[in-house]
């Protein structure tokens, strides 16, 4: 309702956008104060740089010190299990009280919770004042099964709560098989986390739709769905600077985000060389933000090229016969697949990257599983005009339909108006 004031309580800032998550708290945030004309306030952790300017106020959240997240890590995962470790490293009291505060300055009559990691701050707490929401984003227990399946793991799948450890531990959780009970650790107590964190909350939304069937179909309080949006009339403008190029791949994502890595990394041995053996020059465009850790783990690989973090995607990634992003593990809707389809370029994943989408492999996307798949769809695609134009159309097309800006203003609309 117009006037109202939401806080959104986000686990990052939204700003620079670096992932899909982030792009995707930017949409919802946007919508909401521009043109559902909420007054929105956002309170995030590792606030460092100005926010979009449509926030109404901005506040920035602290996480535990090493003694109390070794507490939590302790007590509330290890010990009694009813938390799982994300929500143990981003909990804290002195945080909560400041939390306390801000709820009772802002006087929100809905606040939203940026996924179930930051859901201990709603505990038994302000369902009487004010609407509570959880923003699930996707299944993050099943994302976790999955990744506990890999045959090659390493410390980045700690993901942004490595740098919150100690060094000593993550040297100590190092290897392939504490890797992977750790891993079904956590997705033991997410999958129960997650059920029970439902029943503390007004109303819940995944991102996709079929994470948001298999939770229905688990839990007796029910979720809504807002799918994943792009602006497809913005993706859909520009060229690629520097032309188009025959014999070049793309990939689009944040390679310091692991699945994102381990992506490119399967590339880069797996197809780039069997498509050099077909012609010397195809080179892989990695687009995206890049740490200097992370490009040194494919600095021997010369057909490689990096572009970094940088301001406009598009000029970018329609240079390319096609975006291949061939995904590992993970849940929900990925953005970067969404996104490359709006720009009208090829896109070439596996059975994860088109979960949660309407699609056919073959009409929309093209849909590989084995090395020899990929070679022979991403050579074909680069000597058949008709081909890439066809399938380039055809996932323009979808996402325009399915995956418009309106759609999900009109999709958050119908929650908050329940």
């Amino acid at each position: 309702m117009k006037g109202q004031k939401i806080l959104f309580i986000g686990t990052r800032p939204v700003w620079p956008m670096k992932d899909g998550r982030t792009v995707l708290i930017n949409q919802y945030c946007s919508i909401l104060a521009t043109e559902l004309h909420y007054r929105v306030y956002y309170a995030c952790f590792d606030l460092k740089k100005e926010q979009p300017p449509y926030f109404s106020g901005v506040y920035g959240l602290k996480g535990p010190g090493m003694a109390e997240m070794l507490y939590h890590v302790l007590f509330k995962s290890v010990l009694s299990r009813r938390w799982p470790f994300q929500a143990s490293v981003m909990y804290c009291r002195r945080t909560q009280k400041w939390l306390d505060q801000i709820v009772e300055q802002v006087g929100p009559q809905v606040i939203i919770c940026d996924m179930v990691r930051t859901a201990p701050y709603l505990h038994k707490r302000y369902g009487e004042s004010c609407r509570k929401i959880l923003d699930m984003d996707d299944l993050l227990s099943k994302r976790y099964y999955r990744q506990a399946g890999q045959t090659e793991l390493d410390d980045n799948v700690l993901g942004q709560f490595k740098k919150k450890l100690p060094g000593v531990v993550t040297a100590a959780l190092s290897g392939l098989r504490i890797m992977k009970k750790l891993l079904l650790f956590e997705a033991h107590l997410m999958e129960r986390y997650e059920l029970q964190e439902a029943k503390e909350f007004d109303q819940l939304f995944f991102c996709s739709p079929k994470d948001r069937e298999e939770f229905n179909r688990k839990s007796d309080r029910k979720a809504d769905c807002i799918p994943t949006a792009v602006d497809a009339e913005y993706f859909g403008g520009m060229t690629g600077e520097g032309g188009y190029r025959k014999r070049q791949i793309g990939y689009l994502g944040n390679i310091d985000i692991a699945a994102n890595r381990d992506s490119v990394m399967y590339l880069a041995r797996h197809i780039m060389p069997g498509l050099l053996q077909k012609d010397p020059d195809f080179q892989l465009l990695v687009v995206g933000n890049c740490s200097p850790d992370t490009h040194s783990q494919f600095e021997k690989y010369p057909y490689m090229k990096f572009t970094f973090r940088v301001e406009d995607i598009r000029t970018y990634v329609k240079q390319c016969v096609a975006v291949v992003a061939p995904v590992p593990y993970g849940s929900g809707i990925k953005i970067k697949i969404i996104e490359s389809m709006a720009m009208g370029v090829p896109v070439v994943t596996n059975r994860y990257g088109i979960e949660g989408l309407e699609v056919i492999g073959g009409r929309e996307v093209m849909v590989c599983e084995r090395d020899e798949d990929y070679l022979d769809v991403v050579w074909r695609l680069s000597e058949d005009k008709c081909l890439r134009n066809e399938i380039g159309t055809a996932g323009r097309e979808y996402v325009l339909e399915k995956h418009s800006m309106k759609t999900c203003r009109e999709r958050l609309e119908a929650l908050l108006g329940q």
